[in-house]
């Protein structure tokens, strides 16, 4: 990826996360419900609109973003943009700084550029294997374990059997989790529920990016532009996440819920 698409990229990105925080801090912003537990806040629309622009930055690629109806162009496209306009739209919502822009560059399947802004911390992005972290605020999260997870899937009781025998902290957005995995605040991140394509895409590509790994619950390493969610999420460094496989109570809490699992 050309530097000058990356500087461009990367304007886009911290405008549309700056917007984002700016309405959300006006604490007047409309809501809807586009499902059960899945709002569609103003900001998440006024971050589309921002971000739309990445598509003119590179001829013919395709804008995949959760905030508009994919027609299945991306399925065949050389170059496609992946978009979470904001992923964690519920912590936006609830004013807990922990939602992020999430940005992922796909050529032929494969990331070329990553990026994840949380307009209170920073915009953490990679191009090829280059990483770098920009402050755009003071906040980040005191790593009080080494593994986080979902606040929603902690909130569900979906961790309740494991955290009675293992450290683990509840963070906001999946991208943003994947991030701070990426630069080392914490060990590892695990999400149970499957995942869009936007929700994960620019994350992992910062995990992979750094060195540390990344798969779906079946131990399945990414494969991306596909028709249908990601099988959820396990990703840190490699030591670790093998470290807590063969760690009896998470082994055999974690095959008990995904038998497949082939790592």
């Amino acid at each position: 990826m050309q530097d000058h698409i990356a500087d461009k990229a990367l304007q886009i990105i911290r405008e549309a996360a700056l917007t984002a925080q700016k309405i959300g801090e006006s604490g007047q912003f409309t809501v809807e419900e586009k499902s059960a537990n899945n709002p569609l806040s103003e900001a998440d629309l006024a971050a589309d609109r921002i971000l739309r622009g990445l598509s003119d930055l590179i001829p013919g690629s395709v804008y995949y973003s959760e905030e508009r109806e994919d027609d299945g162009m991306r399925l065949s496209s050389p170059w496609v943009w992946i978009v979470d306009p904001i992923d964690g739209t519920i912590e936006f919502i609830e004013g807990i700084p922990e939602y992020a822009v999430s940005v992922a560059l796909l050529c032929r399947g494969e990331v070329r550029f990553s990026a994840v802004a949380n307009p209170y911390d920073a915009l953490f992005y990679s191009v090829g294997t280059e990483m770098m972290e920009e402050k755009l605020g003071n906040y980040r999260p005191d790593c009080l374990a080494p593994l986080c997870i979902s606040r929603s899937e902690a909130k569900s009781n979906l961790f309740d059997e494991l955290s009675e025998q293992m450290d683990l902290q509840a963070v906001g957005s999946i991208a943003y989790k994947l991030a701070l995995v990426a630069f080392g605040v914490f060990e590892g991140v695990i999400s149970l529920r499957p995942k869009n394509e936007w929700d994960v895409a620019a994350g992992v590509g910062l995990v992979q990016a750094s060195g540390r790994v990344a798969c779906d619950l079946m131990g399945r390493m990414p494969v991306w532009n596909q028709p249908k969610k990601v099988a959820g999420v396990l990703a840190g460094e490699r030591n670790h996440i093998m470290g807590l496989l063969s760690n009896h109570p998470f082994l055999g809490w974690f095959r008990q819920k995904n038998p497949r699992f082939v790592l």
